[in-house]
This record gives C-alpha cells, structure tokens and sequence, in this order.
C-alpha cells in the first residue's frame, strides 16, 4: 500500500493508503474516494444536532452478525473508553456468511444536513455506515468508509448512499429520506476474515458551509 504523509495534533505521521483507496485530484469528482486533510471539506461546520449519546449509550445498540444466514461472525458493542464506542468482533467466512453489524433505533430528522460525519479509528478496514428510515422499512442506506489508527473524520455524503437489502442493490427502495431517519449502525462485511475492532468518537451532520477553524479541530479526514 502507498505511505502517506497525515497531520494530526501531534504533528505528521505515515500512514498506508487502504487498497483502493485513490487520491482525489484538486478539483476532482467528489464521487472518488479520498484521503486529503487539507481539502475545503474540513472546513464544513457540524450541525448542532448532535449525535453523541448514540456514543455513550452502548447498550441501546443491536448486533446482526451473519449466523441468522448459517454464518458464524460474533461481534459485541462496548465502551471502549470514556466517550467512545467499539463495535467489535471477528469476521468468518465460513458456511457462506462474511458480515457483523450493529445498529441502534434513534429517530432524527436530518433534513437541514448534507451528510454525516463520523470521526474514529481503528485497525485498516472496510466499514460501511448504515442508516434507516420509516419508509425504507427493512432497506439500509449504506455508504463506506475506510478506518486508519489515527482518530480520523470520516464525512459521508447522503449522496453517496447506495439503498440495499441482504447484500443487494435496491433499485427498487425508496429514495433516502434524511427527514426520516430511524436508525443508524456500521457493518463490516469485506471479505476478510478476522478480528475487526471500530472504535467511534463521534457522529454528528455537517452542511455545506465553510468555518475557517474547523480544519485546527479534526485530526485527518476520509470522505468516499
């Protein structure tokens, strides 16, 4: 994997690129995955509908693992420290399962925002946010996101939400309604087997304004 430079609070470290993550060019699409700390979109503002006790409350939230398809993936959510929240676990690939997932039931209405920022950390993994809505019913909206070991924002635009149902695309779902959200999760399922450790620091929407301190506020930022 390619070495990249990040900036933190506590000065420049390296890191690895995941596979398959590309650089976005300056002015590029936005649809590319990116990891660029120094893009404008640091500078967007967070709402101040705050999602924070969805953190601090971990026995609010649900694990579906892939053994309700004959799989064998166990996951747990914990506190791992004081304000933040671990969903971990390890992924099997055996009898055809592959997938751990937890979710919590929070009704919100994200209207006013652009997407959701959700800062974290953890070993190099694939992760996708997930989120329901009443007239989904069962439909998750879910868009990916890749964890470094350094605490990192992760903005995700509902744009980027692809509608699915059991590992399928939905063309047929509704589209998302962020007015009507019910509940909010992360799912692992990349195919690899092992331990998988997702430690979340914060989640919360962000619009499309621009605020000259927030780049001296966040740590790094992934946005695919």
């Amino acid at each position: 994997m390619e070495r990249l430079r990040q900036e933190t609070h506590h000065g420049a470290t390296d890191i690895r690129r995941p596979p398959g993550v590309a650089r976005l060019a300056p002015g590029g699409p936005a649809s590319e995955s990116v990891f660029n700390p120094h893009r404008s979109y640091l500078d967007m503002p967070l709402s101040s509908a705050s999602l924070q006790p969805l953190i601090d409350q971990p026995g609010d939230w649900q694990c579906i693992n892939d053994p309700v398809m004959g799989g064998a993936s166990t996951s747990e959510v914990v506190q791992a420290e004081a304000g933040v929240l671990g969903f971990r676990g390890h992924v099997s690939l055996a009898n055809g399962g592959g997938f751990a997932s937890a979710r919590v039931a929070h009704a919100v209405d994200l209207s006013g925002a652009t997407g959701l920022m959700v800062r974290a950390h953890g070993p190099v993994r694939r992760y996708r946010l997930t989120l329901f809505t009443e007239a989904g019913g069962r439909i998750s909206y879910r868009v990916p996101f890749w964890t470094t070991p350094q605490s990192a924002a992760h903005y995700l635009p509902f744009a980027r939400l692809q509608a699915m149902r059991r590992g399928r695309v939905r063309a047929d779902a509704p589209p998302f309604d962020p007015s009507g959200v019910c509940g909010i999760g992360f799912l692992i399922g990349d195919k690899q087997a092992g331990d998988f450790a997702l430690h979340v620091h914060a989640i919360a929407p962000y619009g499309c304004r621009h605020a000259a301190d927030m780049g001296n506020s966040e740590s790094g930022a992934i946005m695919l």
